[in-house]
């Protein structure tokens, strides 16, 4: 969905779109006499006009300015190459244009004929494998790639380049998914860290990446058989003042808050892991562990304490030994 100020277009993958005028909340079927308007399932706002990708082809097509209107020459395709546009994103007030296997940027150029033209030079050789996981911040967009050479790498694209950004730790995991397609993505700003959030539904899995950092780290919630899973958040909105995000599995919507210790009431665990250390290839002893913690505090009587746990070999590795408080 985008809208232009005051009125909101909804596309859906299918022929059909819908509109709200935002003055009254009026709900509607987008009602285009021309036959110009063939659907989407990506709309975005630039410069008073609507964008729109057509599905399972190269083309894109717009608006008219400052309407919900169409004119069936304002069509145009991807130029460097044949592929599939599968999603648009509008950076920088251009169009990033994300096909299967490249990546083409426009800009509007004010032309009579048809606003937007391609601005030279300015070409990706990579695609995108989902759609969805399409996100823009700041002067980047954030995309899980395809090109001909392979597939799932997480790139950021700025300054009409493309640079990888996921670890081949991170793309060993991708590669295990049966299906990546399907990867869902969005990006919030909390405590002066922007995270890029990346949801895989069937996989089951949720990887999040620290922009400010660069770092990766995996989010999950525990099932009541203790089993993981994706992190609940599907969707985000930043609105009256509060982080919110959409639970895929029952639709609620839910504040992020640093200060809440639980997930809807579910306990959170957190799990560091270290690398196995060696010493010219010979394993090294600690005499000592410390775990420096910022700990919260139990604000509900009725909860179980929260559980500390420790695993590790102090008989070189022929067993394990445990520690839980």
């Amino acid at each position: 969905m985008a809208d232009n100020g005051t009125t909101l277009v909804l596309v859906d993958g299918t022929t059909s779109g819908y509109t709200i005028t935002l003055a009254t909340g009026v709900f509607a079927p987008l009602v285009d006499p021309t036959g110009a308007f063939v659907g989407a399932d990506r709309v975005r706002y630039l410069d008073t006009f609507f964008i729109f990708n057509k599905k399972g082809t190269p083309i894109f097509y717009t608006s008219l300015s400052n309407s919900t209107t169409f004119d069936p020459t304002y069509f145009a395709s991807k130029t460097g190459a044949g592929d599939i546009l599968v999603s648009i994103e509008v950076m920088h007030r251009e169009i990033w244009l994300l096909g299967t296997k490249t990546t083409e940027i426009w800009f509007d150029a004010g032309s009579a004929a048809f606003p937007f033209q391609s601005v030279p030079g300015a070409f990706i050789q990579h695609g995108c494998v989902a759609p969805e996981s399409v996100c823009t911040q700041d002067m980047a967009v954030f995309w899980l790639s395809q090109d001909p050479q392979g597939q799932a790498i997480v790139l950021m694209g700025s300054n009409y380049n493309a640079t990888r950004i996921s670890t081949h730790a991170i793309e060993h995991a991708f590669a295990q998914y049966s299906t990546i397609s399907d990867a869902i993505g969005y990006i919030y700003q909390e405590e002066g860290h922007m995270f890029y959030v990346l949801n895989f539904p069937i996989a089951d899995a949720t990887w999040v990446y620290d922009i400010s950092s660069g770092l990766w780290h995996e989010r999950t919630w525990n099932d009541t058989n203790g089993f993981e899973h994706r992190h609940r958040s599907n969707v985000f909105a930043f609105a009256y003042g509060t982080y919110v995000v959409g639970d895929w599995q029952n639709g609620n919507l839910y504040a992020l808050d640093q200060n809440n210790y639980t997930d809807n009431g579910a306990p959170i665990v957190r799990t560091r892991a270290f690398p196995h250390v060696l010493n010219e290839l010979k394993r090294v002893i600690y005499r000592k562990f410390v775990a420096d913690i910022q700990t919260g505090a139990q604000t509900d009587p009725t909860q179980a304490a929260p559980l500390i746990s420790l695993r590790w070999s102090n008989d070189r590795g022929a067993s394990w030994s445990n520690y839980i408080t």
